[in-house]
C-alpha cells in the first residue's frame, strides 16, 4: 500500500464510528443497517439463518452508545472487531507519517497467515450462533 493510502485507514474508521454513533441499534439484535437504506440481509433471506455477520453493525451502535454486554450478545466478534479496527487506524497513522509498523508488513502479504485464523475463527463463532439461535 502506498504511504497516502494508510491516511485513509483513520478516515474510514472516524466515518464507520461516526454513523454507528448515529444510529439506534435494533431491538431484534440485527437490521440496524436497514436504517442507512441498505436492504435486508439477502443470505437470510434465502436460507432463513443469520448470516455471518449478521448484527455487526447492530454490535458497532451498541459498542458507540457505550454498551459492551449488549454489543457481545448481538455478535460476540464486535468488539473485537471495533478493537482491531482501532487498532489498525491508529497503527495506519504511523504508517501514513513514516514510521515502520508491523501493519505494513501485512498489508503488503507477509505473516498473511493470520487471515486463515480469523476466517477459522469467524465461521467458528458463526457455527457457535447458528447453534444457540436454531437449536
Amino acid at each position: 500500500m502506498r504511504r497516502a493510502g494508510y491516511g485513509v485507514i483513520p478516515l474510514l474508521t472516524i466515518g464507520i464510528l461516526a454513523m454507528a454513533s448515529l444510529l439506534e441499534p435494533s431491538s431484534s439484535g440485527f437490521g440496524t443497517h436497514r436504517a442507512l437504506g441498505l436492504p435486508p440481509c439477502i443470505f437470510q433471506y434465502l436460507t432463513g439463518i443469520l448470516c455471518p455477520s449478521c448484527g455487526l453493525t447492530t454490535s458497532f451502535t451498541h459498542l458507540m452508545h457505550g454498551d459492551l454486554g449488549a454489543a457481545f450478545q448481538v455478535h460476540p466478534l464486535g468488539p473485537v472487531l471495533f478493537l482491531g479496527m482501532l487498532l489498525t487506524s491508529a497503527l495506519a497513522i504511523f504508517e501514513w507519517i513514516g514510521k515502520q509498523t508491523f501493519l505494513g508488513k501485512f498489508l503488503r502479504g507477509h505473516y498473511a497467515s493470520w487471515a486463515y485464523g480469523a476466517l477459522t475463527l469467524y465461521l467458528l463463532v458463526w457455527s457457535g450462533r447458528i447453534f444457540w439461535t436454531y437449536w
